[in-house]
């Protein structure tokens, strides 16, 4: 049973190592579709919301312009996925902003811990990481 186990593990990690493309300044999770930031300003930007809104949709990376903050779900999905997380450069455990709005507060945003995908409802006048995705669909 414990061999059973420790396979499943190493398979399930090779799983998450193959499905991560490494590309200059950002990382593609292929399974999701999504591309990353992975520049050294997410190791020290902390903005209120708006400002990170506005931030990724300004961001330029590799001829790239649409950009914007990652849904709650997508960065609940890079925080679980530790194997995945190893994979960038400046990726740091920080509460990182997300795009929905608190629908049950209007002053209010979702963020996430990166560390362990807790989740949280903060203040928008906040200041909070930020990190950028944006659709990946190229072969």
């Amino acid at each position: 049973m414990k061999i059973v186990l420790i396979l499943l593990l190493f398979f399930l990690n090779s799983l998450s190592a193959d499905k991560w493309e490494n590309r200059p300044n950002t990382k593609i999770d292929q399974t999701a579709h999504i591309e990353w930031q992975d520049t050294s300003v997410i190791e020290s930007t902390d903005l209120k919301w708006e400002l990170a809104k506005k931030y990724c949709e300004g961001l330029h990376i590799g001829e790239k312009d649409d950009w914007r903050l990652p849904r709650k779900k997508e960065l609940l999905g890079l925080a679980h996925d530790m194997q995945g997380q190893k994979k960038f450069q400046h990726l740091q455990h920080r509460v990182f902003w997300a795009i929905e709005e608190d629908s049950e507060d209007p002053v209010n945003s979702w963020a996430v811990y990166s560390a362990n995908g807790h989740l949280s409802s903060n203040d928008k006048c906040d200041e909070n990481a930020v990190i950028c995705v944006r659709a990946h669909y190229e072969k």
